[in-house]
């Protein structure tokens, strides 16, 4: 069986082996100059301003929730639902965030030279 440390071992020889392809320079700033138009647009800003008031509805909703948690509310199938419910919402959450701040990871892959864009 092949260990995970030797294997991962190899692939970094290979990838440090590997000679640069200079078509990926040229894809990569495409992708990079077409990302920023898009962030530019009004149509990101919309859509921004759209999953932060679905974060806050989430936010809120999770807030109800351990509220009545702490209160002792919730007993039996209603605190079991709720912790499922909590589970969905926080990696809804999660989810979410991580949208938010897909451009910016995508930028900093393509365009590693510059990690203060967003």
């Amino acid at each position: 069986m092949v260990d995970f440390e030797d294997f991962a071992a190899w692939q970094a020889r290979q990838n440090e082996s590997r000679v640069p392809d200079p078509r990926h320079a040229k894809v990569a700033a495409i992708v990079g100059e077409r990302l920023e138009q898009l962030l530019a647009g009004d149509e990101w800003q919309t859509f921004q301003v759209h999953l932060r008031a679905l974060i806050d509805a989430d936010e809120a909703a999770l807030a109800l929730f351990r509220e009545q948690m702490d209160q002792g509310l919730l007993v039996g199938d209603d605190l079991a639902r709720a912790n499922l419910r909590i589970q969905r919402l926080l990696g809804r959450l999660d989810a979410r965030r991580e949208d938010l701040a897909l451009p910016a990871t995508i930028l900093r892959q393509v365009l590693p030279e510059s990690p203060g864009r967003q």
